[in-house]
């Protein structure tokens, strides 16, 4: 069986406008691809999202970002498309997100806030439950989690993930990625293997469209690695 294909799109380098602009059209052909597939009760993809603060915001915000994530978070499902968030401020979360998801793995939280914002998200209607809840998510050790399924019926169960190292060594130039890939990324003099001045290259070059010169190409590979993805992945009959 072949192996599936990963996509990994890193908007590090990009300014807090340009990353909402550039993941919107992402999302948006992400939701237009998961509505032309047949139902299915099979994983067929999963979009994973980290640090999703100010992508999907409560009301009144309404970044390019939101809409998108809004609808496969609603029906992606359906079609086996999953969908994976992370984000260390859960208050910073549109309601119609925590209210859709299905799983949900709980670190531990400092604020009142936050602890409030997650057990209003659970249904923790029950006031028991909800000082019960917030003294766990306030007392946690780091790297343990509370999961909870809301297709199992055990509850809230204690979990901590394995041990991996990650040197967390943060976004790569292009000078670097050219070395990485084989020198098949076009490189400007102003960016030397000791690193990228943005700020500097842009105004040199007058502009700020050298960042969004890669955008339809970006499309295009990942419209077509979705439809890879589908043709490799054929629906199972459903029941």
């Amino acid at each position: 069986m072949a192996v599936p294909p990963a996509v990994i799109v890193s908007v590090a380098h990009l300014d807090d406008e340009e990353r909402a602009l550039v993941l919107g059209v992402l999302l948006e052909e992400l939701v237009a691809w998961t509505r032309g597939l047949p139902g299915s009760q099979r994983l067929r993809a999963l979009c994973v999202f980290d640090e999703i603060y100010r992508f999907l915001p409560p009301h009144p915000a309404n970044p390019p970002t939101k809409r998108p994530l809004v609808a496969l978070m609603k029906q992606a499902r359906a079609f086996g498309v999953g969908v994976v968030i992370a984000t260390q401020n859960p208050m910073d979360l549109d309601y119609r997100a925590l209210g859709n998801a299905g799983l949900w793995c709980l670190g531990r939280l400092q604020t009142d806030a936050d602890r409030a914002r997650v057990v209003d998200g659970l249904g923790g209607a029950d006031a028991g439950f909800g000082r019960e809840l917030g003294s766990k998510l306030q007392h946690l050790s780091p790297r343990w989690f509370l999961m909870r399924d809301v297709h199992a019926g055990d509850g809230l169960t204690l979990m901590q993930p394995r041990w991996s190292m990650s040197w967390l060594r943060g976004p790569l130039t292009r000078a670097e990625l050219r070395k990485a890939r084989g020198g098949d990324i076009p490189v400007s003099s102003s960016e030397s293997a000791d690193g990228c001045d943005r700020c500097s290259r842009m105004e040199q070059e007058g502009g700020r469209t050298e960042d969004f010169e890669g955008m339809s190409e970006l499309v295009v590979e990942t419209r077509r690695v979705l439809e890879e993805t589908a043709a490799d992945s054929p629906a199972p009959a459903l029941e």
